[in-house]
């Protein structure tokens, strides 16, 4: 009796552990069958837009997110759903329609089958044309400018303004935004003043209104500086008048101008290199004429004049 009760239990017990791994086996086979049929299920892709041209924009950076019908075998739907994935769809293939852009059926089919290498199959009879986020963009040509300055070390100065290569740059958006633009401000990255030429590369600075699209965001940009020294010259003063019928003689007829003049032309400059005039109408209450530079060379700062008015007498 002893030993046959040793032998049921021991035959319980041979079985109790074999029960669970029959169990296991035959979920393992079920499930590999299900996941082998072909089943339907909707899949979540994200679609994001490359290669935008200059007529279109994103209102949305984010990628657009779809629920796409397809067919396939459970394993692949099981995948898809659990790690959805990012499609890339060149904007040059969207149809344009009232100023949107759509996906059509026939183009959205391709894109995905392609990117499930045909695992995946589409619903067509059940899909829509995809409205995207992509609207119509307007554009315009905008002149660079810089928008901070370049500070120069004591004794120094620029000698000519700036020139950027290229000197515009294209801009394209909402035309609500595009309108309000008036350049394409650039900034530098000089942290200290330089006694340098410049002629490097400045950045674009991106508006913060709306989507743009700009053509490029670097512009060349150059500007000449030079060492400048102090220099004065005696220059005959001109009258302007509007009636010739009287003689004005002026008291001083020349004036000192005192200049700030680069150092490399300083040996050039000549008292009819600049004009300095007063203007004397009847109708004036004082006896002197306040004299202004009307004419100098570019690159010439006039400092002061001395006198910078003169005393007249009227000879008729």
């Amino acid at each position: 009796m002893l030993i046959r009760g040793i032998n049921k239990r021991f035959t319980a017990f041979k079985y109790s552990k074999i029960a669970p791994v029959f169990v296991l086996v035959s979920l393992f086979i079920w499930l590999t069958s299900a996941l082998s049929e072909q089943h339907s299920a909707e899949v979540p892709v994200y679609i994001s837009y490359t290669e935008l041209d200059n007529h279109q924009y994103l209102e949305s950076s984010e990628p657009q997110k779809a629920t796409i019908l397809c067919a396939g075998t459970g394993f692949r739907l099981m995948l898809a759903r659990m790690f959805p994935q990012t499609i890339s769809v060149i904007a040059s293939d969207l149809e344009q329609q009232h100023g949107t852009f759509d996906i059509q059926k026939r183009v959205l089919v391709a894109y995905i089958e392609n990117h499930f290498d045909g695992n995946l199959m589409v619903d067509f009879q059940n899909l829509v044309a995809l409205k995207t986020p992509i609207r119509k963009a307007v554009g315009r040509s905008l002149a660079v400018r810089v928008i901070d300055s370049v500070a120069v070390k004591a004794g120094y100065g620029w000698t000519s303004n700036y020139t950027f290569t290229p000197d515009s740059l294209y801009v394209s958006g909402p035309e609500a935004v595009i309108k309000t633009l008036e350049y394409a401000y650039v900034t530098h990255g000089f942290s200290s003043p330089t006694a340098e030429n410049i002629d490097t590369t400045f950045n674009l600075i991106e508006h913060d209104k709306g989507p743009l699209q700009w053509s490029q965001t670097e512009v060349r940009a150059q500007r000449a500086v030079s060492r400048f020294t102090e220099h004065s010259l005696r220059v005959p003063i001109e009258v302007l008048q509007t009636n010739n019928q009287v003689e004005i003689q002026l008291i001083p007829r020349h004036t000192e101008v005192f200049l700030s003049v680069p150092l490399d032309i300083v040996k050039q400059l000549k008292p009819t290199d600049f004009r300095v005039v007063c203007e004397y109408n009847e109708r004036l209450s004082s006896g002197v004429l306040p004299l202004s530079v009307l004419e100098s060379p570019k690159q010439v700062r006039i400092l002061r004049l001395n006198p910078k008015e003169v005393q007249f007498l009227v000879r008729k």
